[in-house]
């Protein structure tokens, strides 16, 4: 239960305390109607504080810690509930606790710097002295009250340059980079040697200025600080790409990672489009073939790359007069490796590579795999209109099936025709017409 009653009856107790006035009937019944509501165990904690009784007040500090356990933002949500009603020493009294209480709260710094905000520049000067020494890797601020936790201790701790990080963190939350740009940058001033700190500088100078070569050059500066952080070269790989960086520089790029990094899954799967556009066909297959991936649901790219890659070695051997290898290759493109993470399609557009496979083969001579592809890639059934429809159309031409071909590229091209009319930069509607327009083969 939560919502009116439960801040109402929230207030009574509290009332209660403040007065003098009797209340633990309500107090428990309270409790009991909220058992997940920590207000009441911490009423019922400061009461016994209150009158002085450490057995009861130790029993209800168990129950609290039973609830809350050892997570510091539960303890400081708990606190700043009483902040909001004005109950400022209760806030600190409860944060004392947790800090003293439970080692996760006291080795946290949100709570620190909460605690020196609330004691004020010269109580809370020890505070602002853990706060800064607190790691800071799991450190989240969120709400408004830690905004102005963090710019007291920024007026307070000079030589604090986590607080301003914190803050740079959740001024970018709230939208307001270029104040967040600021805090990350006083930070770096103060100490540039954390990895989190310049990655979220890069980030910032290419997505919010788009000054890509600073933002390389922070990111060179977190990946020397930490470089067996594989997020690290996949982001300063987005960064390159916004910076129009050539398929040779990103593949260099990734490949200055130690060698326990450049055996991850997403590493490989960066390197493999590098090596596609270089037309290093082997190279890619031989990293399609040697990790296991495994792409969110639904994603289809690592197919489409085995696809890619397949095609591009059966189109470079077909060149060479190696038909048989050509022919094995278009067939292999057919296939799901499990370690590709992704099954067939519902509607899978294959028709494009039967076609290629049935002209191999009809250039050996073998007319049964030749009439094979044919047949798959007429039957290919589709959701929408696609390219695979006009390599459909081919093989019913193929098998003499010449009406059927003529009406479903009609279909196609009306379909695309359409959908310029209501959408003029549909990049598929273009490419299918453009297609349709000119030699419908000519994109093998």
């Amino acid at each position: 239960r939560s919502g009116p009653g439960l801040e109402a009856d929230f207030l009574a107790a509290v009332s209660c305390r403040l007065l003098g006035v009797e209340g633990e009937r309500r107090l428990a019944a309270a409790a009991a109607d909220y058992p997940l509501a920590a207000e009441f165990l911490a009423e019922r904690l400061l009461r016994a504080l209150d009158e002085s009784n450490p057995d009861q007040a130790a029993e209800h500090l168990a129950e609290l810690l039973a609830l809350l356990d050892d997570d510091p933002e539960e303890w400081l949500e708990l606190a700043l509930r009483y902040c909001r009603c004005g109950l400022v020493e209760d806030a600190t009294l409860l944060l004392q606790i947790a800090c003293d209480t439970v080692p996760a709260v006291g080795a946290a710094p949100l709570p620190h710097y909460h605690l020196a905000y609330l004691l004020g520049a010269e109580e809370g000067e020890q505070e602002l002295q853990l706060a800064a020494a607190a790691e800071p890797e799991y450190c989240f601020p969120s709400r408004l009250e830690d905004a102005v936790a963090l710019q007291f201790a920024v007026s307070h701790s000079p030589s604090d340059w986590k607080a301003r990080m914190y803050l740079g963190n959740l001024l970018a939350s709230l939208g307001r980079h270029e104040q967040a740009l600021q805090a990350w940058h006083d930070a770096a001033a103060i100490d540039d040697g954390n990895a989190v700190l310049c990655r979220n500088i890069a980030l910032a100078l290419g997505l919010w200025r788009n000054d890509h070569e600073a933002a390389l050059e922070w990111y060179d500066k977190a990946i020397a600080l930490r470089p067996d952080d594989f997020h690290l070269y996949l982001e300063r790989d987005d960064e390159l790409q916004r910076a129009g960086r050539d398929a040779q520089a990103r593949l260099a790029a990734l490949e200055e990672a130690p060698d326990q990094v450049l055996q991850r899954w997403q590493m490989a799967a960066r390197r493999i489009p590098c090596l596609l556009e270089l037309q290093r066909w082997d190279e890619a297959l031989e990293l399609l073939q040697s990790h296991t991936f495994l792409p969110w649901e639904g994603a289809r790219r690592m197919h489409a790359l085995w696809t890619e890659a397949l095609l591009g070695r059966a189109a470079q051997r077909e060149a060479a007069g190696d038909l048989p290898g050509a022919l094995g290759d278009y067939e292999l493109a057919l296939t799901y490796p499990r370690n590709l993470g992704v099954g067939r399609a519902s509607y899978p557009q294959e028709a494009r590579v039967h076609w290629l496979a049935a002209q191999v083969a009809g250039r050996l001579g073998d007319e049964e795999r030749r009439h094979k592809h044919l047949q798959a890639a007429a039957a290919e059934e589709h959701d929408r209109p696609c390219e695979a429809d006009i390599f459909k159309a081919r093989a019913l031409q193929a098998l003499g099936n010449e009406a059927e071909a003529a009406a479903l590229l009609t279909s196609v091209e009306q379909w695309a025709r359409q959908a310029l009319q209501d959408r003029p930069q549909d990049p598929s509607a273009q490419h299918l017409l453009q297609l349709l327009t000119s030699d419908p083969l000519a994109g093998r």
